[in-house]
């Protein structure tokens, strides 16, 4: 398997304009799932990630060891807070 150089590999990123992550605040939208929606960017292509997608990736990560595990108590209010 040939090692690609990382400069060429294309990976999404959230998207910046004037150094700033473009963010969009829901928190007062009645017809919304997520209250805060991140706009991510891969190449030309732009979509939208919502926080309850980043919260379930994370929780994901932490079940496959990818990332040191985050308290219980931490999860119990984010589940709470978002998904209850």
């Amino acid at each position: 398997m040939e090692t690609k150089d990382p400069t060429e590999i294309k990976q999404t990123q959230p998207k910046v304009t004037d150094n700033h992550w473009q963010v969009e605040n829901h928190i007062l939208c009645d017809d919304c799932q997520d209250e805060l929606v991140f706009i991510m960017k891969s190449g030309k292509e732009e979509f939208a990630l919502g926080l309850k997608t980043v919260i379930q990736c994370l929780s994901i990560a932490q079940n496959e060891l990818s990332v040191p595990p985050l308290p219980d108590d931490w999860w119990d209010e984010v589940y709470n807070r978002h998904f209850s």
